[in-house]
């Protein structure tokens, strides 16, 4: 891809200074657009300390959750194993993760117990939810390595050098020619079709805006009076619509403090019968346009010369061109500006023919010339009309000589009509020339003096300072007024690097040719001016905000002092991939919802104790809470077994003496683990036999507990047995309730 010599490089963003800490994107709202900006590095360990949090977040819900399950299934009926299970996972289970492996684990050893469907009812809300936990703790956690995606690479320049070139010359012309290529180049790349991904040549993401939209509309009628365009009905409109300076230039200001922008670009090829003249000298012949008066200059004693532009003829192009190798097309902008619907001679070059003179716009006349260009084939582009024939090429064809075709005019005419337009947030002023479009815009942002008619902007800046809207606008006037961004300064300043035609030269040491061409070719052409000046209005904001970045004009830079226009420079918006920002309202919400889950899930369990001691009763669903704690159920096994002599059996239970010896696991049938049976155990049992012998029997809680057959007496006792997983326990029949072996 061709591109202009230009100093925009991938890393642009990373030339402007930008500002670190809180600050508030207006477009958001106060609330919702609060944004703390941080350099990469410390974004990077925001990112990773809330996705850790997060994780933390997640642990501690579960614990909350657990609790609340475990409550609603508690109760003090007998109950079966597939229930004891249960509740003891809830209580131990540290994640959704564990949680759930251990669900299912459950369910599927309790499958073919009868009812089936009884099982899968029980342990299926359990599943769903810590499911649905897990996905949704696991998405939150990757996802918060993207909280600052919401915001985007949105950043705030350092305005703290805003300012912008001033005054003419040749300083002031090589900083043009420089931000025009560069908005060239920008427009080429990030205005295409295309997603503008040529590696490390432009970077495309520094605006808040890629491109901005452009309406075209290549039927439209002739822009000027009938008779002067080559064709009345397939000439070219482009509109850009209302461009928004908050949404789509940068600039970080309330909604209704916007400035709309509208820019139209009408455009079409001029006949040239009647418009010109010839002159003859010595030397070579000349071609005169007539299509106004070129304005007074000092070179012609302030007279004015009564034609439009005078270029070599056709023939003395084509004679010299050969001969020289010309290499480019020789192109001529002028500009007949308008002020109060009237041609103003101080900001115009040429004042336009009445056919061609507009009230309400700033005409652009553009000639092209072929400097001895040829072409191998017939060009029928009505701007670059190159059919006529010319010499024949012999060193092309290896079978012979080639036809070459010149243009038809020595200079072919462009007629343009510029446009502008400014509203405020309701209302816009008119679609004018670009002078009468900024005078008669500004009442409606609170401005009752003229713009034009003010020696210095300085005085009307500090007298509008504490009117928000007025000094954004006079802000937006001050940079149109001092950055090239019109086609006629895209056309004037570049000249033919902007035909988009010159991609297809060829070049030779006898000349140049032109490769083939379609017949909308000056349509393209002026489309891309027109992105030009649109890249070059999006650059402004951003380079009149931070300052010159070139220390070559840095001396020519006037600085903005005043602090109403200070505080529009230090609230403007790019993109940068060198810095994180992050929504504020984003991060309290995540960091203070975090922990008040954190800390309700700390307190919940204390709490609810507290207000079982206040009640002075006993809270059945807690006590089985603290029962089915993974300690305290080793504690309940080693002590029903006759192990150890526990002095505590709170929180973390703990023996008599430290050295004291727990069961152990029976292992002698590896299939039913169990513990071994303390001594004390084994004599608890001969006398809990001996009583059941005598009393037939006791009940703790109404259940009989005379159910082993005793080994040494050979007594059995008859135990109550749940007819499957899911029945509660039922008390034994008071009949036959011992018998003898």
């Amino acid at each position: 891809m061709d591109y202009l010599s230009a100093s925009t490089s991938s890393t642009a963003s990373s030339q402007y200074g930008v500002y670190t800490g809180i600050w508030v994107n207006w477009s958001r709202g106060r609330v919702s657009g609060t944004t703390i900006t941080l350099s990469n590095s410390d974004g990077d360990l925001v990112i990773a300390f809330t996705a850790f949090f997060v994780g933390l977040i997640a642990s501690r819900f579960w614990r909350i959750a657990c609790l609340v399950f475990h409550r609603v299934y508690s109760t003090q009926k007998p109950r079966d194993a597939l229930y004891h299970q249960r509740q003891a996972i809830l209580r131990n289970s540290e994640s959704a993760g564990s949680g759930v492996w251990s669900v299912i684990g459950l369910y599927w050893a309790w499958r073919d117990s009868t009812p089936a469907k009884k099982i899968f009812v029980r342990t299926i809300p359990l599943i769903v939810f810590s499911l649905a936990c897990v996905i949704g703790f696991t998405l939150a956690s990757g996802f918060s390595s993207r909280i600052s995606t919401a915001v985007g690479n949105q950043v705030l320049i350092d305005g703290s050098h805003c300012g912008y070139l001033y005054g003419q010359g040749p300083i002031k012309g090589t900083w043009e020619i420089n931000q025009l290529t560069n908005a060239a180049n920008y427009a080429q790349q990030c205005y295409s079709s295309s997603n503008g991904s040529v590696a490390g040549v432009l970077d495309c993401t520094l605006f808040v805006t890629k491109s901005l939209d452009i309406i075209a509309d290549d039927s439209a009628p002739c822009p000027f009076n009938s008779g002067i365009c080559r064709t009345d009905d397939a000439n070219l409109l482009l509109d850009t619509g209302y461009i928004n300076t908050v949404d789509h230039l940068g600039m970080n200001a309330h909604p209704e403090e916007a400035v709309r922008i509208r820019t139209t670009l009408h455009c079409a090829p001029l006949v040239t019968e009647g418009y010109t003249s010839s002159r003859t000298t010595s030397t070579l012949n000349y071609t005169r346009y007539h299509y106004g008066n070129r304005a007074p200059t000092s070179s012609d004693n302030g007279t004015g010369i009564d034609y439009t532009i005078e270029v070599k003829d056709l023939a003395s192009q084509y004679i010299e061109g050969y001969q020289q190798g010309s290499t480019q097309y020789n192109l001529n902008a002028l500009l007949s500006a308008r002020y109060q619907y009237d041609f103003i001679a101080d900001e115009s070059n040429w004042n336009a023919s009445s056919d061609l003179a507009l009230p309400d716009a700033d005409v652009v006349i553009t000639f092209l010339s072929g400097n001895g260009i040829l072409s191998l084939d017939p060009i029928d582009d009505p701007w670059y009309r190159m059919n006529k024939t010319g010499p024949e090429i012999g060193y092309l064809s290896l079978e012979g000589t080639s036809q070459a075709y010149t243009p038809e005019e020595a200079a072919s005419p462009l007629g343009c009509a510029e446009r502008f337009q400014f509203c405020n947030y309701l209302q816009c002023g008119p679609l004018a020339s670009l002078d009468d479009a900024l005078e008669n815009s500004a009442p409606l942002f609170g401005i009752t003096e003229s713009l034009m008619e003010s020696d210095k902007w300085d005085p009307l800046m500090e007298k509008y300072a504490s009117n928000r809207s007025a000094s954004r606008f006079l802000w937006m006037a001050n940079s149109y007024a001092n950055y090239p961004t019109t086609a006629y300064e895209a056309m004037a300043i570049l000249g033919p690097q902007v035909l988009e035609s010159r991609r297809r030269l060829q070049g030779s040491f006898q000349g140049s040719f032109q490769g083939a061409l379609p017949d909308n070719q000056w349509q393209l052409d002026i489309i891309f001016w027109f992105k030009t000046t649109l890249a070059a209005l999006q650059t402004s904001f951003v380079d009149t905000a931070y300052g010159t970045v070139d220390p070559e004009f840095a001396p020519y830079t006037v600085n903005i002092t005043i602090p109403a226009q200070m505080d529009v420079c230090s609230n403007q918006i790019i993109n940068s991939t060198q810095y994180t920002s992050f929504s504020l309202l984003g991060l309290l919400l995540t960091y203070i919802g975090g922990l008040l889950i954190i800390l309700v899930s700390f307190i919940l369990e204390p709490l609810l104790a507290y207000l079982q001691h206040r009640r002075e009763r006993k809270d059945y669903a807690l006590v089985e809470w603290d029962a089915n704690e993974m300690l305290q159920l080793q504690r309940l096994a080693q002590e029903g077994f006759g192990w150890g002599t526990w002095s505590t059996t709170k929180s973390i239970p703990t023996t008599a003496s430290p050295e004291e010896a727990l069961g152990g696991v029976d292992y002698s049938n590896p299939n039913h683990l169990k513990l071994h049976v303390s001594r004390r155990a084994t004599d608890l049992s001969e006398k809990s036999t001996d009583t059941c012998e005598k009393t037939g029997g006791f009940k703790v809680d109404e259940v009989s507990v005379c159910n082993e057959t005793n080994s040494r007496s050979g007594t059995v006792r008859e135990t109550p047995v749940a007819a499957s997983s899911g029945d509660d326990i039922q008390d034994a029949p008071n009949s036959e309730r011992s018998r003898q072996q």
